[in-house]
Parts: C-alpha cells; structure tokens; sequence
C-alpha cells in the first residue's frame, strides 16, 4: 500500500461538488489530492443529472444559494474558471400551482435584477407567452430568460483537468475503506493507498454516510444521507408541435423537463426508489419510462405522442430536510463533509465548492469571487454534528 505525504487538503469524491472544491484550492495555493472510486464525473448524481440552472426555488435559501450560482456560471470565464460548462442560456421556466403564488412572487422580487430578470408570468399569459405549454391548472410560472441547463459532467471535467495542470495529486479508481485520526492530520485509507491530509473533505455524494460509518462516525439522524435511486427518461419529442428549448420545473406534475437538441427531451420521473447501495446501477425501469412520458405529456405539446429512446439511472444522496450537509464536522479537527443535495446540487455546485474551499484554505484569489462568496451559505445548509454511539 503506497503512502503519501502529508497534503493540505484531500477530496474524497470526483464530482462537481468534489472537483470544484479541489480546483478553488488548489487556485489558493494549496496542495491538493483527489481520491476517487471511478473517474471524474462519472459517477453517482453528476453522471446523470439533467443540469437544469435557474435561480428560482421555493425554499429562499436555496434561492438565494442558486443565485450565486447562477451568477458564477453566467460569468465563469470572467471570474477566471476553467474549460466549459455546457451551459446554455436557453431560458428556465418554473410552472407553480395555485397555493405558491404569493411566496414565489416574494422570491422572484428577490431574485430580479437588470444582469439576471426574472419575470412572473400569470396564469392567463401562460399559453401566449409559451407556445409549447399545454393547457393545465397552474397559477404561473417563474420566467428566468438566462436559466438554461449544462453539463455536470463537462463541469467536473472542466474543473479537474485544470486542477490536474495545477499539480492536483489524483489517485484514481480507488474506494475509500475510512478516515482516520492521526493526531494533527488526518488519513485518508483506501484499497491502495494512504492519503495523508491536513484537511479532508468527503464529497462522496450517497456513498458519504458509507465512510463516514466505516470510520466510527455517524451524523445526526435528520442530517442521515440515504441513497436513491433516480430514474430520467428521454424521449423524441412529436416533429409536428413547438420546439421546447428552455428547462422546466412543474410543480403541479411533479416533474422537469430538459432539451438535450433537436426534439430529444429529458423528463423527470416520480418514482424514484431508496437503495441499499449507494453504489449500485439501477436500471431505468419500464414503468419510470411510462410515468415520465405521461408527466411530460401534461406539459408540453411536443411530449403528446412521444416515443422512448431509453435514459440513464443513477443514485444521489437525499437528507431528511432536502438540505445538503456542508462544513466542518463538529469534534473532529480537519474533517469536512459537502453532500446530500438532495437532487439539486448542480446549480449551487461552484458556489458550494468556493464557499467551502474558503473555509478550509483561506480567501479565494479572485477579488470578484471573494465578493460572491462573502456571505457563505447561511441557512442553505446544515452543519456536520455527530450523533452519539
């Protein structure tokens, strides 16, 4: 088993969360090593999520948490970050039903500015001013003409790549067994190596509450991350009907949609399942393609008689609350956790990974950044405590 010297930070996890913190890092000045069980952007909620960005959320903190990020994708070669994200500024459209409309006005407000406009659109413009909508119960919608999605996957690539160039040390394919505690640093054990850290950082996704129990540590119970099972069909779209070209949010169907070019559209599906195995393949199952095509079907037009081209299937880690755990773990010196988004990691993902990255090695070097990051995360997220054996 090859040992290491002693690095100022470790990342456990090669996703967008995970290669964004070792990027803001090592761009501080850090040392940095990366440990992670596949390949960059491979696994778990970064390999398979739709990428939608928009700033709107019911919850405010989130809101006010996906603006940030909004802003740092909307600007990411201006604020110096690397590579491409895949993001397209295509438009986000939020449909909400009859009980939200007073508290997403009130969110909306808060979101509206001249570099990033959010618009309310009532219910009786709702068919004028989107051609593709069917016809339905919703009492507005939340219009973000600078929303959009992009590619969690080209992020973390993204990120990664520039880190490597950086002097990132990167051990790849290999799973972490645990952590532990060797009086001022920390090591990190896996299947080949021991990686030793100032600092350590598990962006594990759903395999986080894995590590942490194999290394005697377990979190609260309403800040547990259990793993599900997310299923995202695609579909082609009929030639006849509008073409769908901003993401979706529908809250009234309990679903998104997402363009992935030409008439291929992403449909999120509700029935999700929890799993034993934050690591395990689930397959798209017959029935997730079925209740997706029919949640579509009641958004827009072009999904009426759409026909199956297959989707992909995969797991991400779910709290309790739908808030993510992010920061340092209570009692134990240099141990961070940045997990458990619940499905909605991606659009907060570079604001997560700079506000963390400040917390552990200090201020960012972009002055711009420095700025976005300031107020760090508020009540968007939970601080790590540790329940009692």
């Amino acid at each position: 088993m090859k040992n290491s010297d002693t690095f100022d930070l470790v990342v456990i996890g090669g996703g967008v969360i995970g290669t964004g913190v070792a990027w803001f890092a090592i761009d501080c000045g850090a040392r940095v090593a990366l440990v992670e069980r596949l390949e960059f952007g491979t696994g778990g909620a970064t390999a398979v999520s739709g990428g939608i960005l928009r700033a709107f959320d019911r919850d405010k903190t989130a809101a006010q948490a996906a603006r940030h990020g909004m802003e740092i994708f909307r600007n990411w070669k201006t604020l110096g970050l690397p590579g491409e994200t895949g993001y397209c500024a295509a438009g986000s459209v939020y449909l909400l039903d009859n009980d939200s409309i007073q508290s997403a006005r009130v969110i909306r407000d808060m979101l509206h500015s001249e570099p990033y406009p959010v618009e309310f659109v009532e219910a009786q413009r709702l068919n004028a001013t989107f051609k593709w909508l069917k016809g339905g119960a919703w009492g507005g919608a939340i219009y973000e003409m600078r929303g959009g999605y992009g590619s969690p996957r080209q992020t973390a690539k993204s990120l990664a790549e520039a880190a490597l160039a950086r002097g990132l040390e990167y051990f790849p394919a290999q799973a972490v067994a645990r952590v532990e505690q060797n009086g001022d640093r920390l090591s990190v054990i896996t299947d080949r190596s021991v990686i030793q850290g100032a600092n350590v950082i598990v962006c594990g996704g759903a395999g986080t509450e894995g590590i942490l129990a194999r290394s005697g540590l377990a979190l609260h119970l309403d800040q547990r991350i259990r793993p599900r099972a997310i299923g995202v069909p695609s579909f082609d779209g009929s030639q006849e009907s509008v073409q769908l070209e901003c993401s979706i949010v529908d809250e009234v169907n309990i679903t998104y949609v997402r363009p992935l070019g030409g008439m291929r559209y992403m449909v999120g599906a509700n029935l999700d399942r929890w799993v034993d195995d934050p690591h395990s393949e689930p397959s798209l199952t017959c029935e997730q393609v079925s209740d997706g095509l029919e949640r579509g079907g009641h958004v827009a037009n072009c999904l009426d008689q759409a026909v199956s081209t297959g989707g992909v299937c995969g797991v991400d880690g779910y709290t309790a609350s739908r808030k993510p755990v992010v920061g340092r773990v209570e009692g134990c010196n240099g141990l961070f956790v940045a997990s458990g988004f619940s499905g909605g990691g991606y659009k907060v993902a570079p604001y997560v990974a700079a506000v963390i990255a400040t917390e552990i090695v200090g201020p960012l070097r972009s002055a711009s950044l420095r700025i976005i990051v300031k107020n760090g995360l508020g009540e968007f997220a939970q601080r790590p405590a540790l329940a009692a054996f």
